[in-house]
Parts: C-alpha cells; structure tokens; sequence
C-alpha cells in the first residue's frame, strides 16, 4: 500500500470558515427579527401603559396642588385664568377697533 500525504489548502478552508460564520450570524439575525415582531408590539403597549399611568399620576399631583393653593389663597387657578381671558378679549376687541378704524380711514 502507498503512503498518501494530505496536503491542507488553507484558502479553501478559510473560505468556508467565512462562509459559515456568516451564515450563523445571518441566522442569529433572522431570529432576533422575528422575535422583535412578537415581542415589540406587546413592548409598546406595556410602555403606553406605563406612560399613562406616569401621566395620571402627574395629573393627580397637579390637582392636590390647586386644591392646596385654593385652600391657602382662596383664589382658585381658574378664577386667575379667567380674568386673564378677559384681558385677554378686551385687547382682542381694542385692536379690532383699531384695525376697522385704519380701515375707514383707508376707504
């Protein structure tokens, strides 16, 4: 029997180890984009849910402090608010006026 000698080509096995080491992480890739798509969704709605909950609780802080400004002042925000709306109309129907006058003048 002859004595065969095995002579290794590294290109070829460098190749294939590439090849294979692409194809693994494409693999890798493709299962973490299907999971995304279950598991991003119910992400979302869990985030929303803790926004709202963040907001409600916000809301709810806000309306503990005017009942304490109410309490300490005796004037309530919106007793404030509105008597800056009507400054707020008066200047709105003082420039009307103005602006019908200029355009009297105009004609």
């Amino acid at each position: 029997m002859k004595n065969e000698q095995v002579v290794p080509d590294y290109k070829i096995m460098l190749e294939t180890s590439v090849t294979l080491l692409a194809l693994i992480a494409s693999g890798w890739l493709l299962i973490k984009l299907i999971s995304a798509c279950f598991w991003f969704p119910n992400f979302l709605k869990k985030w929303s849910l803790e926004e709202n909950n963040v907001n409600q609780l916000t809301d709810n802080e806000e309306l503990k402090e005017d009942e304490s400004i109410v309490s300490k002042d005796g004037i309530s925000k919106v007793e404030k608010n509105g008597s800056d709306a009507k400054e707020c109309t008066d200047e709105l129907s003082e420039s009307k006026k103005t602006i019908e006058d200029e355009n009297k003048k105009d004609k």
